[in-house]
């Protein structure tokens, strides 16, 4: 923490510390309400610089109290590989089929990695509204199983199989990168007064 922002670093893990590590190429941090905190309906929201580079992964995200997948929401990810590229998604399951269904949208936000910007989702009764800059940028009508209360995650990975725009570790990959976090808040809202 330096000057009331916390930083939540990845670094390459020093090859003395890779036996008891798994052999992870990694060390980096994970921030997460699960058992202390969790809100059904309310304003999620993030205040931070998005980091970039080969293989980066930071994200902003919820998933469900009682320990399902999904339901998932994730308020902010980083495309490391794609300065300025962010993405929100909501992911559910169909209970007819028990497939899993995604709908996200990606924002250009060109400033990401070098100046803050809040990051945020209003969860409503019916929809799930995005917003940046405290803007709204899409929203999704909620979908069927968002019935318990979310906890938060917030955390740097680096390497993915499967997301684009974040490539699994390799020589490009940095030494260490920071996730700059200056505030996550949480406010309730009166459903009564949401729907007016």
């Amino acid at each position: 923490m330096k000057d009331g922002v916390l930083s939540i670093v990845a670094s390459r893990t020093p090859p003395e510390l890779k036996p008891v590590l798994f052999n992870n190429e990694y060390i980096s941090g994970i921030l997460t309400t699960q058992g202390t905190f969790a809100q059904k309906h309310g304003y999620f929201e993030i205040r931070a610089k998005v980091p970039v580079g080969h293989a980066v992964w930071p994200a902003f995200w919820m998933l469900a109290d009682d320990g399902g997948w999904p339901p998932e929401v994730d308020v902010l990810e980083g495309r490391g590989e794609r300065p300025g590229d962010l993405v929100m998604t909501t992911h559910w399951r169909i209970p007819a089929t028990q497939k899993i269904q995604s709908c996200g949208f990606d924002f250009a936000v060109g400033d990401a990695s070098s100046a803050f910007h809040n990051y945020g989702v209003l969860w409503q009764e019916d929809r799930l509204v995005y917003f940046i800059d405290r803007k709204p940028v899409s929203d999704i009508e909620v979908p069927i199983g968002f019935d318990d209360p979310m906890y938060m995650i917030v955390n740097l990975a680096i390497g993915s199989k499967f997301f684009p725009g974040v490539s699994q570790v390799d020589a490009e990959s940095p030494t260490s990168v920071a996730f700059e976090i200056d505030r996550i808040s949480v406010y309730q809202i009166e459903m009564e007064q949401a729907r007016r």
